[in-house]
């Protein structure tokens, strides 16, 4: 399966230096499925697809290909709106000093609120953590905390609200140790669902190009669509 970039694609490897392979494997190249930075649950289902429904398959079904990707849609829905973790985006979080501009880092600055709110669970860097990106870019955005959680609310405003450099950006993003599973039940509500759902399947949209699916790009957001080119 070719790609419309170079040195991205994918096949069945049958020999390696000349010797031929017992079983077949799946060779990737280049494709953001198989980099460490592509959430692992991601990593695995878009894999597992392309194995089963395009090296492998007798022949190449687009309809239950597209269902494959409206079905991960809705699993990375749902657990985000459960508060689980596993579509999070596993980051690396580095000492201060390792960054020029840290608070550009939203990593950083997830940690940085972590520890404020529980120390008990300091995230001690460098390490390895879980972002997730939050919608309040405003103080007022606020308000459904500070009507359920009104102790944490006033941890979140003066923490963030009242520092120059962390305000500029909001409660957009918290950072989280990896033996969490699950965020606290406040910050449910806050969790940008549809970005995350975009920035998890977009690892995978080429593969649908490469069958001739249409897709397109809004506002940095990658979009596929029923539309097939032949």
């Amino acid at each position: 399966m070719l790609t419309r970039n170079k040195k991205q694609y994918s096949g069945n490897l049958i020999s390696r230096e000349g010797n031929i392979l017992h079983e077949p494997e799946t060779d990737l190249k280049g494709l953001a499925i198989k980099k460490s930075s592509t959430n692992a649950y991601t990593r695995e289902y878009f894999t597992e697809l392309l194995e089963d429904e395009i090296l492998n398959a007798d022949e190449i079904d687009l309809s239950s290909i597209l269902s494959k990707y409206k079905e991960f849609e809705d699993i990375v829905r749902e657990s985000l709106n459960k508060g689980e973790v596993t579509f999070s985006i596993p980051q690396k979080l580095n000492e201060k000093s390792a960054y020029k501009f840290p608070f550009r880092m939203m990593q950083y600055r997830g940690a940085l609120l972590w520890n404020h709110l529980y120390p008990e669970k300091y995230i001690d860097a460098p390490t390895k953590v879980n972002t997730l990106k939050l919608t309040a870019e405003k103080e007022e955005d606020l308000d459904i905390l500070k009507e359920n959680n009104y102790e944490i609310y006033e941890k979140v405003r003066d923490f963030i609200f009242d520092d120059e450099d962390l305000a500029h950006y909001g409660f957009t993003t918290i950072t989280m140790p990896k033996d969490i599973t699950k965020v606290p039940e406040w910050i449910i509500p806050f969790i940008d669902v549809e970005t995350l759902v975009g920035d998890n399947i977009r690892n995978a949209i080429i593969l649908l190009e490469s069958l001739g699916f249409q897709t397109l790009t809004v506002l940095s957001r990658d979009y596929y669509s029923n539309i097939v080119n032949f």
